[in-house]
């Protein structure tokens, strides 16, 4: 399999820049899969040129075939994973036996030396040399040995963590490890995928996929019958299932916003927690049966039954990931004059039933670009934003992520510890808060003067994705900017605008 490599590295291979790498992308000269190019691919879209330390990368490919590792298959590598299992786990229980036979004999022969001291010592005679002989035939004949499995079953336990089962789905390709304490929709849904489903209890068929290779477990009673025609074509629920081998399946996915259907659901309020003088988080926990199905970076309708049996509503930005779609967050701004949040202060610690209606909006994550990603959040706009970097993040899009977060003092960076936290364990996140210690609204020019003298800073603004998320002004003149100093008017993601 030929080795993949991001754009960039290709690019420091080649002695090029990532321009020149991605110029041949746009020409449709050189392939991109999720954001890598391949080393055959390359060596066609660059016949002519030498590639820089190529006998480190055939090496380092070498390397990486013959490992005894966890990577993503192809569909006829499954099997070889399965027989790789099952033979770590035979040689584990043979080791084991012959542990016990070492340690046993070790024993008898330890035994044996003091029956010998012992006979010296005593004047033994011929007789009891014979009985020693008999003795030692008769511990080494038919030998019982008490073997403990506990360790096999500690080892077999480990080699089935190591050997997580991988899923294809088609038609995307897209993959994911699968892990055997979840179901196929389950792990398809915290890797980031918007897989089709309905109810996740077993009663819609929604989550229907058809199984092309592979073994899997069924691990959950459904009340929804398959045809004799579906299970004669290996149709499954992917809610009630889990995958034994590495698998392909055949799975409807949500790539644009009108793959996703109009809801209509009720979540139980868990906290609202006004964490500074603009903004409260609300958390919802949708039931299991009903859970809300949304792209990152769309908005929900909220109505909440008032004191006097009347609607109060309002529309917020989903603040939360798709991949935990019962735990639903958004960040309220309750310096607007809002009832929906006036109401929530007041009556928090009640079991609040809050109706969610959508999803809509369309700024959402270009999962084909394989651009670096740039989020900026102006103020009290974070929500869209956290959403879309945990998506982002779930699902492994970007080589880089930098996130840019423009407050005019301290107090507004409500986040800022899960900012850092990611900057601290990821190697390609990188968190930039920024105080101006001024109105953003009233200094717009300056803050978006300053944001492009400090984005420029990371590479050419040609391979920079631009998500923004702030108010309608803030927006266009950071848009107008950003083309200004040469990004493509389609690298540049907003609400509105």
């Amino acid at each position: 399999m030929s080795r993949k490599l991001s754009l960039s590295q290709a690019a420091r291979m080649l002695g090029l820049t990532r321009q020149d790498i991605q110029e041949q992308v746009l020409l449709e000269n050189l392939k991109v899969f999720e954001g890598t190019v391949t080393m055959d691919d390359l060596k066609v879209a660059f016949p002519d040129h030498q590639f820089e330390d190529n006998t480190m990368v055939e090496r380092m490919q070498k390397n990486i075939s013959d490992a005894v590792h966890k990577m993503v298959q192809s569909e006829k590598d499954g099997v070889q994973i399965e027989a790789l299992s099952k033979r770590a786990y035979m040689l584990n229980r043979e080791l084991s036996i012959q542990k016990a036979k070492a340690d046993y004999y070790e024993e008898l022969i330890n035994r044996l030396k003091h029956r010998f001291i012992e006979l010296s010592t005593t004047g033994g005679n011929k007789a009891e040399l014979i009985e020693i002989q008999q003795w030692l035939h008769n511990e080494t004949t038919d030998v019982k040995l008490d073997i403990d499995l506990n360790s096999n079953e500690i080892m077999e336990k480990q080699v089935e963590q190591f050997m997580q089962p991988h899923v294809r789905l088609l038609p995307s390709r897209h993959d994911y490890l699968s892990d055997k304490s979840e179901t196929l929709l389950e792990s398809a849904l915290h890797a980031g995928l918007a897989v089709d489903y309905g109810c996740n209890n077993g009663n819609c068929g929604k989550c229907k996929v058809k199984l092309i290779s592979g073994q899997v477990e069924k691990v959950k009673n459904t009340d929804y019958v398959l045809s004799a025609e579906e299970k004669q074509e290996n149709f499954i629920l992917s809610c009630s299932h889990r995958a034994i081998t590495d698998i392909v399946i055949e799975s409807k996915e949500a790539v644009s916003v009108d793959d996703i259907p109009l809801q209509n659901i009720y979540a139980k309020l868990k906290k609202y927690e006004v964490v500074n003088e603009k903004v409260a988080v609300l958390s919802l926990k949708t039931p299991r049966s009903q859970r809300l199905r949304f792209l990152a970076g769309q908005e929900i309708k909220l109505s909440i039954e008032g004191n006097n049996s009347e609607k109060l509503q309002t529309h917020l930005p989903i603040a939360s990931c798709p991949c935990d779609d019962m735990n639903i967050q958004f960040h309220c701004p309750i310096d607007q004059v809002n009832p929906v949040f006036d109401y929530l202060k007041s009556n928090s610690s009640r079991n609040l039933d809050i109706q969610l209606e959508g999803p809509d909006g369309n700024f959402i994550l270009n999962e084909e670009s394989p651009n670096t990603l740039v989020f900026i959040a102006i103020e009290s706009h974070f929500a869209r934003i956290k959403s879309l970097i945990e998506h982002a993040l779930a699902i492994d899009l970007a080589e880089h992520i930098h996130v840019y977060w423009v407050v005019q003092d301290e107090s507004m960076l409500y986040m800022k510890n899960l900012c850092r936290s990611w900057d601290d364990a990821l190697d390609n996140f990188h968190f930039y808060p920024m105080v101006t210690n001024k109105n953003c609204e009233h200094n717009i020019g300056e803050i978006t003067n300053n944001l492009i003298d400090e984005v420029k800073k990371q590479e050419h603004l040609h391979n920079l994705d631009f998500y923004i998320s702030a108010s309608r002004p803030m927006m266009q003149s950071l848009k107008n900017a950003l083309q200004l100093h040469g990004s493509m008017e389609d690298n540049i993601y907003c609400p509105v605008c």
